[in-house]
């Protein structure tokens, strides 16, 4: 029994019993942060749109989905229409970390649209891709790029187009592939568009320009059948291709009552006291202050207690080098140096003008996850605001 065949007969047998519930299970996406922001992943055989400007990362986004899932059982079929050639377009991806060149015509096939979409109408172009599809059974399908494709039917009747979309829609999801259309939409396209109405999850990125750098940001604009992070999430795109940082700590999760909850010692005795013993663990406590009353001294003393009782901590400076750091630390009777040689402390220096604060504060929130083989609970976060001032991570003094 075909693939579709197969899909088609579980339909059949759902319609028995209506109360039955479907499990949707998740795509994860590759990209560090990204399934945080939708909820655990992408919705397996969804048909999603991957829109934005050139240059915002679409087609790096769509290359680490399927280097990220694709296996010879379960393939990729990337199509490629009047845009970059797969061999240029490969030049420039293979610099990045998750590029795996093993994974080529075997877990990853590329084919090239442009002649078809050249020559024939839309039903060409839909029959050529249901021949792929049907020839490879993929378990992903990427088309870049889709506003190409679109473009054919410029001037036609718009019930035409939307016909083209709602087939490839049914065939790909009949062949239980999850599909990505890219294309360089703006945001005043997305009304009374049939492409935006059928998809099942959009993904937006954009550049914005915020004084004197620009900054990439991601939305979540449609995302059927689970909960995403709303707002507007900020993008790197670095040697391991993006990283997707949540302008929250993702979705919200059951709290800790604070029976739970224990008390962790400044390093300073006598405001322990004044505290009830302590800061609460997973707490965020601002030390406010004018220049020079204290506020890194306290935050040093809060991350070198934390050291002395064996627990891994990060320091997060962003106007003082780190060798000053841990020479102010000494002259206080505190030995950072050490930790530092052992891997129980990191210290990471963020310039103010290298970006947007939310990047580089889940930077720091990066590492702490990391340190330690993830040990959270008790881990140390200093995070440097001004003339460093202190943090803890989970929660912080800062």
């Amino acid at each position: 029994m075909s693939k579709a065949n197969k899909i088609s007969a579980r339909t059949s047998r759902s319609n028995v019993s209506p109360s039955a519930k479907v499990t949707i299970s998740q795509l994860p996406t590759g990209v560090r942060g990204l399934d945080e922001i939708l909820g655990g992943g992408l919705p397996e055989f969804s048909f999603n749109i991957i829109a934005g400007a050139p240059g915002c990362g679409k087609t790096t986004l769509a290359h680490q989905i399927i280097f990220a899932n694709a296996t010879p059982e379960k393939p990729a079929l990337y199509f490629t229409v009047l845009g970059e050639p797969a061999l240029k377009m490969l030049r420039y991806q293979q610099q990045y970390s998750f590029f795996d060149p093993a994974k080529l015509n075997k877990s990853i096939r590329f084919v090239n649209l442009t002649d078809i979409v050249l020559k024939k109408d839309l039903g060409g172009v839909l029959e050529a891709i249901s021949k792929e599809v049907q020839a490879s059974s993929p378990n992903i399908v990427v088309v870049d790029s889709f506003r190409s494709v679109v473009r054919k039917a410029r001037g036609k009747d718009v019930m035409e187009l939307q016909g083209f979309v709602q087939h490839l829609a049914l065939l790909l999801t009949s062949w239980q592939a999850t599909t990505f259309l890219i294309g360089e939409y703006s945001t005043g396209e997305v009304q009374d568009n049939a492409i935006f109405t059928v998809a099942d999850g959009i993904l937006w990125l954009t550049q914005v320009t915020e004084r004197n750098s620009v900054v990439r940001k991601l939305q979540i604009m449609k995302l059927r059948g689970q909960e995403s992070v709303p707002g507007l999430h900020t993008v790197r795109i670095d040697q391991d291709g993006l990283q997707a940082f949540s302008r929250t700590m993702g979705l919200a999760g059951k709290r800790d009552t604070w029976k739970k909850k224990k008390r962790l010692s400044t390093g300073i005795a006598e405001l322990d006291k004044l505290m009830g013993g302590g800061i609460y663990e997973g707490d965020n406590v601002l030390v406010a202050g004018p220049s020079g009353t204290g506020k890194s001294a306290l935050g040093t003393h809060f991350l070198a207690e934390g050291l002395r009782h064996g627990e891994p901590g990060i320091a997060a400076i962003f106007e003082e080098r780190p060798q000053g750091y841990v020479a102010r630390a000494k002259g206080f009777g505190l030995d950072l140096e050490t930790p530092q040689k052992t891997g129980m402390l990191e210290i990471l220096y963020l310039r103010p003008l290298d970006g947007p604060l939310g990047g580089r504060d889940d930077a720091g929130n990066s590492r702490c996850r990391e340190t330690a083989q993830g040990q959270a609970a008790g881990d140390r976060f200093a995070r440097g605001l001004r003339d460093g001032v202190g943090a803890r991570f989970p929660g912080g003094l800062s």
